[in-house]
């Protein structure tokens, strides 16, 4: 009965709309309480972890696996002690996906552990550093980019004040085995920022060019690293 009404244009249409009249007559708590016991036991597995525990449990006896998902949508002006509970609560989900079992699964959003004005610059910065300096093509094409356009690339940003060591290592990451740095290479070694080999001073200088990035950025930035390596080393 429940899967006819999600396939019907009559409850899509008018649902929130009677869930809103329903939490003014009938209630907040009374609602929540029916949807729960109604369509809330097909599409959730419970709002708490010792809940999603135990439909793991009950799946698990049915020979069905479970994949825990840990959802916080993307929040601005969060502060740092707020992601810090979201990574607590990460890892204690971790803990209680794979006790007792011989595995467990566990999804996250990195929105629960970064604020959006962080990656809303980080993301602009490596998009602005493929199209812009990297300048890989869409179309198809495989033109190799030599280090002399590189370095104008990175002067037309205003970006020419950065070691020959920086340098190179630019140029080892998106070229191939013969030194080239076609598109394809450039493409796939494109990223600016790295989980774990850190960031030199020319990266910092086109995150902050490309991107708009500052140096509370870049402080908000290495707590998001640290707290994906914590969850991952512990899972």
């Amino acid at each position: 009965m429940i899967y006819k009404m999600m396939g019907s244009n009559i409850f899509i249409n008018h649902a929130l709309f009677g869930m809103r009249a329903s939490y003014k007559v009938l209630g907040v708590s009374l609602t929540n309480w029916f949807i729960e016991k109604t369509c809330g036991t097909i599409f959730t597995g419970g709002v708490t972890l010792e809940d999603l525990s135990r439909s793991a449990e009950e799946l698990e006896r049915q020979n069905i696996g479970t994949i825990g998902m840990a959802v916080v949508e993307g929040l601005s002006q969060v502060s740092e002690e707020k992601l810090d509970e979201f990574l607590a609560f990460s890892l204690k989900s971790v803990d209680m996906f794979t006790d007792g079992r011989t595995e467990g699964h566990l999804a996250v959003k990195l929105t629960a552990f970064v604020s959006t004005e962080v990656m809303e610059k980080v993301s602009t910065a490596q998009r602005s550093f493929v199209e812009k300096i990297l300048q890989v093509p869409f179309d198809g094409s495989d033109a190799e980019l030599s280090q002399v356009q590189l370095r104008e690339n990175l002067a037309g940003l205003g970006i020419e004040n950065y070691s020959q060591a920086d340098f190179e290592a630019l140029v080892n990451s998106v070229s191939d085995s013969e030194g080239k740095m076609t598109a394809v290479y450039r493409y796939a070694g494109g990223h600016l920022f790295s989980l774990y080999n850190g960031r030199n001073a020319l990266q910092e200088q086109i995150a902050v060019k490309c991107g708009g990035m500052n140096a509370a950025d870049f402080v908000r930035l290495n707590f998001f690293v640290k707290r994906m390596e914590k969850l991952t080393a512990h899972a």
